[in-house]
């Protein structure tokens, strides 16, 4: 996948600007609050439909205008148009000008990896940042991913409002049924991530390096066994701790 060209309009600090990429590196060089890092971040949002530094896609939009426009041309087999238009109702995405629902059906089309400052927080930062890092990785490669870690998320947020509340145990037991089977799918390919990045760290550092380094990423989770029924039983035996 190469990245072709780039169209923004309204965006950030940009007006409008068509950016032609060379199909091997490219390197961007302008002065402080030109929008260098612009640029970067609206390649970012068209592999992951979100920008790498707010929450907030409004304040992607240009001062004074009411909608912005991320547009590249990516090479794959055929050229593919993409586009992403940011409102006041939200994002519209687009696939060679057929509109597009859902989300995960977008991510993915430019697999793009960011290299940031904020990166060496990796290591000091709470776990749940680090699930978010890999979370964010394994589902530009895997719509089955992100299926299953949507729902997951989302049952999640219900099973948490159901505990708040004199709750039915018969819709929990349904929450959780549904969650184990989710969970399942996510240990298992956030071990096939971790396991790839283990079998190839090492030679990769020492390209860079030309040195050997000892270096393993371990990944701790709440169970081992990655089966239906020890999953369900973890649940079942961590529902008292959950309701606290």
């Amino acid at each position: 996948m190469l990245i072709n060209k780039l169209f923004l309009t309204n965006y950030r600090n940009i007006d409008n600007i068509i950016l032609d990429f060379n199909s091997n590196l490219n390197v961007i060089v302008g002065n402080n609050a030109q929008g260098k890092t612009n640029i970067l971040e609206s390649i970012y949002l068209l592999s992951t439909t979100r920008s790498f530094r707010t929450l907030n896609d409004q304040s992607l939009v240009q001062l004074n205008n009411d909608f912005s426009i991320i547009e590249a041309i990516i090479l794959k087999k055929d050229k593919v148009n993409l586009k992403c238009i940011i409102h006041d109702k939200g994002k519209s995405l687009f696939i060679d000008k057929i509109k597009i629902d859902k989300s995960s059906d977008f991510i993915g089309n430019i697999n793009a990896v960011l290299f940031s400052p904020s990166d060496l927080e990796f290591y000091t930062d709470t776990p749940k940042s680090r699930r978010k890092i890999i979370n964010i990785e394994i589902a530009k490669i895997s719509k089955e991913y992100n299926f299953n870690l949507f729902n997951y998320q989302k049952l999640l947020r219900d099973r948490n409002n159901l505990l708040k509340s004199d709750f039915d145990q018969i819709l929990l037991d349904i929450i959780d049924i549904k969650m184990v089977e989710y969970s399942k799918v996510i240990l298992e390919h956030r071990k096939r991530f971790i396991d790839y990045i283990n079998n190839s760290i090492k030679g990769k550092l020492k390209i860079i390096s030309n040195f050997d380094f000892d270096i393993k990423i371990k990944y701790e989770t709440f169970t081992n066994c990655y089966d239906i029924e020890n999953i369900k039983n973890i649940y079942n035996n961590n529902l008292q701790k959950d309701l606290i």
